[in-house]
């Protein structure tokens, strides 16, 4: 059975974290907080979903917190890591060059979000790759 936590619609809502990390202090703080929390009951209610359909026991708490592991990693720290870096380069481009308020505001947003969307598969792929090599090894 395919994972459905893993496809297009439902895999964007995990990526809160890096979302609420992209729009920074543009938004008031509840609009960080709703994608956070988005993002947080996505990783734990997809962690659950995999635990139950893996079997009863043993498999059920690896799968539980392998999968947590992985949506840790791919939905939240990485994305949320490239997205701080995105989002602090483009500021300080615009604050270099002389760019209307409305960019110079919503540039690193946008930056951030476009980056997040062409970079999703990839970081995908590559924590299931480092799983795969590191702790994966073990079970």
């Amino acid at each position: 059975m395919a994972d459905p936590f893993r496809h297009i619609p439902v895999r964007n809502l995990g990526h809160g974290y890096p979302i609420a990390e992209a729009l920074g202090d543009t938004t008031p703080q509840v609009t960080s907080d709703f994608f956070t929390s988005v993002a947080a009951s996505y990783i734990l209610l997809h962690a659950i979903h995999r635990g139950l359909h893996a079997g009863g026991g043993p498999l059920l708490v690896t799968t539980f917190f392998d999968t947590l592991i992985f949506d840790g990693l791919a939905s939240a720290i990485v994305p949320s890591f490239i997205t701080f870096h995105v989002r602090a380069i483009t500021t300080a481009i615009c604050g270099e060059i002389k760019v209307p308020q409305m960019v110079r505001k919503w540039g690193p947003v946008v930056a951030g979000v476009a980056t997040l969307a062409l970079t999703w598969k990839h970081i995908d792929r590559m924590v299931d790759e480092l799983m795969n090599q590191t702790i994966r090894t073990f079970y």
